[in-house]
C-alpha cells in the first residue's frame, strides 16, 4: 500500500483515474486531501459548513485525474474487477472475493441444471437470489473466465482468494465448457461508464463529511449549493448526470441496507446525516458489501476498507 496517497495500489487507483504515474497521483491527491482534511476538521470542530465555491476549488485539484473514456478492453477488465475482485494490500494488485465467486458459480450451475436462459445470483446481504440483466450475466461469465485464467497462470503465488469456494476452479471450468454466454446485442455498453461513475461517487464521498449536502434538495431544478454542483463545475459534466449517478449508487446501497436484519441496521437519521457513520458507496475490500464500511476506514483514511462484519475488533487502531 502506498501510504503517501492512502490508496491500496496503482492498479486499484487506475480503476478511478485511468493509468497514472505515482507522480501524477501525488501531485493531485496530496493537496486535495490536505484541503479535505482541513474542511472536515473545521466542520466537526467549529460546525462551519463547506461552501460550493470551496468544493469547486478542491475538486479542481483532482479534475486532471478525471478520465472517463475507456477502450472496450479497459471497460471489460474494469467490469470484471468490480464484479469479482478486491484491491489487495499485500500484492499491490487484486485478490478474488470467494463469496462472490461462489454466488456466481451457484447461479450458473442452477441455470445449467434448469436449462434456463436466465441467471439468478444471490447478492451479499440478500436472502434470495434475484434475476440479473443480460449485461450483468455477461460480466459474471467474463468474471469466471478471468478467475480461471488467473488461477491457471504461471505465477499462482500472486493470486489471493478470500474464503475460496470448494472446487472453485473445476466448477468454473465446467460452466465455461457447457454454457457459452455471448455479449448482449445493441450498441450501448454500460461498462464504458464504470470509471466515470466510480470517480463521481468517490469524489462526492471524499467531501461528504464537510457539511455540504451531496445533491440539491430541489431535485427537479438542482438549484442551491451542493457537492454535485461543485463537481459538475470542476470536471465540466452535467450536474443532473452526477446527481443520477449518485442516486443510482445510493439506491443500490439502500437495497443492501433493507436486506439486513433490523438489529443490524443503523438509525435512519444517520443514513440521512452528512456526518453518518458509514462511508456511502464504499465497498468492503473483503466481502464487497456497500454501505457498511465505517467512515474512519474509508479511502484516504490510511486503513483498509473493511466493513463492520469483516473487521476484527483488535485492529480498530491499526
Amino acid at each position: 500500500m502506498d501510504k503517501s496517497t492512502a490508496s491500496p495500489s496503482l492498479a486499484h487507483m487506475a480503476m478511478l483515474y485511468g493509468p497514472r504515474t505515482k507522480q501524477e497521483l501525488l501531485a493531485a491527491l496530496v493537496p486535495f486531501r490536505r484541503l479535505r482534511n482541513k474542511y472536515r476538521r473545521r466542520f466537526e470542530e467549529d460546525n462551519i459548513v463547506l461552501t460550493q465555491d470551496e468544493a469547486v476549488e478542491a475538486y479542481k485539484l483532482v479534475a486532471p485525474l478525471y478520465a472517463p473514456h475507456m477502450t472496450d478492453d479497459e471497460a471489460a477488465l474494469q467490469a470484471v474487477r468490480q464484479a469479482i475482485t478486491f484491491p489487495c494490500f499485500e500484492t499491490g494488485g487484486f485478490g478474488f472475493r470467494g463469496p462472490v465467486v461462489e454466488a456466481i458459480l451457484e447461479g450458473f450451475e442452477r441455470m445449467i441444471a434448469e436449462g434456463s436462459q436466465t441467471l439468478h445470483i444471490r447478492h451479499h446481504g440478500e436472502a434470495e437470489a434475484r434475476e440479473v440483466d443480460p449485461w450483468s450475466r455477461f460480466v459474471a461469465y467474463e468474471a469466471l473466465k478471468h478467475f480461471v485464467d488467473e488461477v491457471l497462470s504461471d505465477d499462482r503465488s500472486r493470486i489471493r482468494i478470500i474464503d475460496e469456494p470448494p472446487r472453485a476452479l473445476e466448477r468454473a471450468q465446467a460452466i465455461l465448457a457447457k454454457l457459452p454466454v455471448t455479449r448482449p446485442r445493441g450498441r450501448y455498453d454500460p461498462r464504458l461508464t464504470l470509471r466515470r461513475n466510480a470517480y463521481i461517487v468517490a469524489m462526492l464521498a471524499e467531501l461528504g463529511g464537510c457539511g455540504l449536502k451531496v445533491t440539491s434538495s430541489k431535485v427537479t431544478s438542482l438549484e442551491g449549493e451542493s457537492l454535485a454542483g461543485a463537481l459538475a463545475e470542476a470536471i465540466d459534466v452535467s450536474e443532473s448526470v452526477i446527481a443520477k449517478v449518485w442516486k443510482d449508487t445510493t439506491l443500490r446501497s439502500r437495497q443492501l441496507y433493507d436486506a439486513l436484519p433490523p438489529d443490524q441496521r443503523i438509525p435512519e437519521s444517520l443514513i440521512r446525516d452528512s456526518r453518518e457513520l458509514y462511508a456511502p458507496g464504499v465497498p468492503c475490500v473483503q466481502c464487497g458489501a456497500v454501505g457498511k464500511v465505517p467512515k474512519y476506514r474509508a479511502p484516504g483514511s490510511g486503513l483498509s476498507c473493511l466493513c463492520t462484519d469483516c473487521k476484527p475488533r483488535r485492529v480498530d487502531r491499526e
